[in-house]
């Protein structure tokens, strides 16, 4: 695996100093998106909805937009918001879902006036039958960026 020389001290801060180190770093929790849960106020969901409404809005009090999809939640019909801040691309990321199903986890909140909405989104894709799964979340190594470590990850475990 070729490494750049920060790349090498970052790992080694971590004492991870070859592969077989880094095959053994154990994530520090897990997100279970095994089942569809439907809506829990207060704890991690995971719902199946289809995107009724995709817009980005300015913000009020401070410069820049914010992203707001509509959900409506496959097991009561009840309409979800999800909401990015400081988060420019994710309006073209993700308007071409537009009145499709999508797989979506987080921590869902039920306010009366507001209804649901979900924060702390984990995942938000297009439904397939791969969206029903255990996700590993890693400590942070600074210096290393997430889509970097998952690379190395997946060139450790396949040697």
């Amino acid at each position: 695996m070729e490494l750049t020389q920060r790349e090498k001290n970052a790992y080694e801060r971590k004492n991870i100093m070859n592969s077989y180190h880094l095959r053994r770093w154990f994530p520090i929790r897990y997100i279970d998106n095994t089942k569809e849960t439907g809506l829990i106020d207060g704890a991690h969901s995971c719902i199946l909805g289809v995107v009724e409404s995709i817009e980005e809005r300015p913000m009020k009090n401070q410069r820049g937009s914010f992203f707001l999809m509509k959900v409506q939640e496959r097991l009561t019909g009840a309409i979800v918001s999800i909401m990015f801040f400081h988060q420019p691309y994710a309006y073209q990321k993700y308007k071409g879902l537009l009145k499709q199903w999508v797989f979506i986890s987080g921590k869902a909140k039920y306010e009366p006036p507001f209804g649901w909405s979900l924060n702390n989104v984990d995942t938000l894709e297009a439904y397939s039958d791969k969206c029903f799964k255990i996700i590993p979340i890693y400590s942070k190594i600074v210096g290393i960026s997430d889509k970097s470590f998952e690379k190395h990850l997946q060139l450790a475990l396949s040697e």
